[in-house]
């Protein structure tokens, strides 16, 4: 079994390629996907595309280190370790989550004010000051395009840089307040040992 808290390259490289491998080799391999021209409003479709069949890799390539620099330019900010080196191992990631979440490639995120700003602004005037801190200052890895709407973050702690970033499961479609994981790494694990134990 994989290290369920991978940090090195070393240790996410070993633990997504178990991961690919558990949940290629389960028995889901369709999944229903959002499609609002249907009479019921989805269709059933093959989980993952022939490519990643193929490769037996859910993932892409890896990011480099220049393009690591550019992102954390372009996004104000270092990232954390264990996120950084997601990246140094695949450029994103399919299927991550039990809604479909994908964790987006390294030039997709965002800062949730920025790649949602009128979805923040519903949400600031519902929540109390604590979850409204979260999504104020919250980067934006991903998304469950499949109809649940989940949204996957990551919140830099307050005046430690060098320290891990909070991550959070957020589903504003069924109003529920962000779930919180310690890091990224235990949010993909949660996920790796549902998949686990996926028949």
């Amino acid at each position: 079994m994989p290290d369920q808290q991978p940090l090195t390259v070393e240790e996410w490289q070993v633990f997504l390629t178990e991961f690919s491998r558990r949940v290629l080799a389960s028995s889901r391999q369709t999944v229903d996907r959002f499609d609002p021209t249907t009479e019921l409003g989805f269709v059933t479709v093959p989980r993952f595309s022939p490519e990643v069949v193929e490769k037996a890799w859910m993932g892409t390539d890896p990011c480099s280190e220049s393009d690591m620099a550019l992102a954390e330019a372009r996004l104000g900010c270092s990232l954390p370790p264990r996120f950084r080196n997601f990246y140094l191992v695949s450029n994103g990631w399919t299927d991550a989550g039990r809604y479909g979440e994908d964790v987006w490639p390294l030039e997709k995120i965002d800062w949730l004010r920025d790649a949602e700003p009128e979805l923040l602004e519903i949400w600031l005037e519902v929540y109390d000051e604590e979850e409204a801190a979260v999504l104020r200052t919250s980067l934006l890895i991903g998304y469950a395009d499949g109809g649940a709407g989940d949204y996957w973050l990551l919140k830099p702690p307050t005046g430690d840089a060098d320290s891990e970033w909070t991550a959070y499961q957020w589903g504003p479609g069924s109003a529920g307040d962000p779930e919180p994981y310690e890091n990224f790494a235990v949010l993909m694990a949660e996920y790796f040992d549902e998949v686990v134990d996926e028949k």
